[in-house]
């Protein structure tokens, strides 16, 4: 949580004369059962009308009062815009009953609208008055629970890490104890008060190591319309990222990150988890201008749309004369995508150096540019443009350019075993190894060795991912895309079986990819999906057969799930997800291998 008193480390002189650091300490409370403020109003204001209808139909006017009651019921079911159009719709009336009060000076005969003014009249003051005690008191009890937490509650409440605002480049989270200096330096807090207070015997010297860095630019293509609709695409061109003038919005969309990652089995185990660095970046020196557009290139865009980057790759894409290109999967048409810009590792790489060059900016532990380079597994490049929120991951070693078919690195290595499609099972009481050995005496093998590399070769997995509409789920779909490689075995998406681009050729699968790991492909459309999908180190993976797809026109079919409550998280949103069973172990030994690295 960041103090509301946050503005006051902005001014130095107080700062200093207070003796405040300016060490901001993110904590992660316990639950706190609160209320929402406006929506306790609206039901206190409710309450209070409908208890005023309520009376005067018993015991005033009924005849005035029966109509009332019966509009007023007929919102108790719906939700609070209803309830506030009722609020509305009483004040134009009782505006409406004051003009026409007026008329009764010059008419006396309509001396019943005197009853109708009067009635009017309460009904709103017993409405007006309802709605402020709820939301005063609302707001009041959020702040004391709050307080009451903070006071109470005191051993319940877990520093998750502490965030300098005036240093660019910081590790937050890391194994090796002397890579976090703030943790021991500043404040009284105890070693019980730390989320990540790991006491490692042996922590790894090369952590698997994730970079959040604020966007600096966003680059995106200048759209030709003609009577409303896109007909085609002009030059590239890029404008200040407006996350890097958000730098509370960073912070929480780390830490959301942070929660997200460490609650998955498999990334926040307690083999993986303790092991994991975390470095952020948030440096506005790298940003252009705000409120003006300038011409490609900018050498420090990381995120960038998902067109502009197709018309990186090819500079004809897309040009004036034809059809707009149209991304789509599976006919889902999807224009608000993010994109990883080809740039961003070596904009990366250009932004540490520059910035630990400076000469009062040093990494903890003697920690060099290149070292944290060369350590660097996974980037998140964190954009708050507001017209794309779909996140777009690469995997690792992937030259977007083509330019070059990146090495397998060291590591360990694994095997994949893929025989005959088929859809004969085989019965719970045969051997597993007699099978597997007359499988390949019959079938033959088709196995393939992969290998869990300790790091990628000047090519991390990159994340272009929105600020603003980034959920737990999000972070860790996308982080499996990343920490996968194109040279062994990317993590593939399960929700759509092919990606088209209307009106252009589709590019070229990168040259260096190799199958996935978590699909396979039928021989035809619609075909029945073979019981077995996958042997990976001797270990037999099935397909799942209940999947959507195998009701549908599709190619590709899938591992089986964990359990049939929850989907795969590389699968469509359902709501409960975690990863399959291959994919569970597969991430597992990929993460052990990195934070094994020598």
């Amino acid at each position: 949580m960041i103090s509301i008193f946050n503005w006051i480390s902005q001014l130095d002189w107080v700062r200093r004369l207070l003796g405040i650091d300016n060490i901001l300490y993110i904590r992660r409370m316990p639950h706190i059962r609160t209320v929402r403020a406006h929506q306790l109003a609206l039901a206190c204001a409710f309450f209070c009308s409908s208890a005023f209808l309520l009376y005067h139909y018993l015991f005033a006017t009924p005849g005035i009062a029966w109509g009332w009651l019966l509009f007023g019921i007929s919102f108790l079911f719906v939700g609070s815009l209803f309830g506030l159009l009722l609020a509305g719709i009483m004040f134009l009336f009782c505006i409406f009953c004051f003009i026409l009060g007026l008329l009764t000076i010059l008419i006396p005969d309509l001396h019943v609208i005197h009853n109708w003014l009067n009635f009017c009249c309460q009904l709103a003051e017993s409405y007006v008055g309802g709605y402020l005690f709820g939301g005063f008191f609302g707001l009041f009890y959020n702040d004391l629970a709050y307080i009451h937490t903070r006071i109470f509650r005191r051993d319940q409440i877990k520093i998750l890490f502490t965030y300098d605002p005036d240093s660019p480049i910081q590790i937050i989270k890391s194994p090796i104890a002397a890579e976090v200096p703030h943790k021991p330096v500043y404040g009284n807090a105890r070693a019980e008060d730390w989320v990540y207070n790991y006491d490692l015997p042996s922590p790894p010297a090369k952590p698997i190591t994730i970079v959040f860095i604020a966007n600096p630019a966003f680059q995106d293509l200048k759209r030709i319309t003609s009577g409303g609709i896109v007909t085609g695409y002009r030059n590239l061109f890029s404008y200040r990222d407006p996350i890097v003038d958000r730098q509370d919005l960073f912070i929480k969309t780390v830490e959301n990150a942070l929660s997200s990652l460490e609650s998955n089995e498999v990334i926040g185990s307690a083999d993986i988890w303790p092991r994991i660095r975390i470095v952020t970046i948030f440096d506005k020196t790298f940003a252009p201008p705000p409120r003006r557009k300038f011409p490609y290139p900018n050498h420090y865009c990381l995120v960038q749309s998902y067109l502009a980057g197709l018309r990186e790759l090819d500079p004809n894409f897309g040009t004036p004369g034809g059809a707009a290109p149209v991304v789509a999967f599976d006919q889902d048409v999807a224009e608000n995508l993010l994109d990883p810009s080809h740039m961003m590792t070596s904009a990366y790489q250009a932004m540490i150096t520059k910035i630990l060059g400076r000469v009062h900016i040093t990494l903890p532990n003697g920690l060099t540019a290149n070292q944290l380079y060369k350590q660097t597994d996974v980037i998140y490049g964190i954009s708050a443009v507001e017209n794309y929120d779909r996140p777009v991951a690469h995997v690792a070693d992937w030259d977007e350019t083509g330019a070059s078919k990146i090495p397998v690195g060291k590591g360990v290595t694994a095997t994949l075993n893929k025989g005959r499609n088929t859809t004969a099972g085989y019965g719970h009481h045969t051997s597993r190894f007699l099978f597997r050995h007359l499988r390949r005496l019959i079938w033959g093998s088709t196995s393939r060795t992969l290998v869990h590399q300790y790091s990628n070769n000047d090519h991390p997995g990159r994340i272009a991912i929105n600020a603003y509409t980034a959920d737990q789920r999000t972070f860790i779909h996308e982080f499996a895309h990343a920490i996968s490689s194109a040279n062994s075995a990317p993590i593939v998406d399960e929700y759509y079986d092919r990606q088209e681009l209307r009106g252009v050729n589709p590019p070229p699968p990168p040259a260096n990819a190799r199958p996935p790991i978590n699909r396979q492909r039928r021989t035809n459309p619609g075909d029945e999906i073979p019981v077995r999908f996958i042997e990976y180190n001797d270990k037999l993976y099935f397909s799942d057969r209940q999947h959507p797809t195998a009701r549908e026109n599709w190619r590709g079919y899938f591992p089986e799930k964990q359990d049939v409550d929850n989907e795969c998280l590389m699968d469509r949103d359902t709501g409960r997800n975690r990863f399959d069973k291959l994919l569970s172990d597969f991430i597992y030994d990929l993460l052990m291998t990195k934070s094994n690295r020598p």
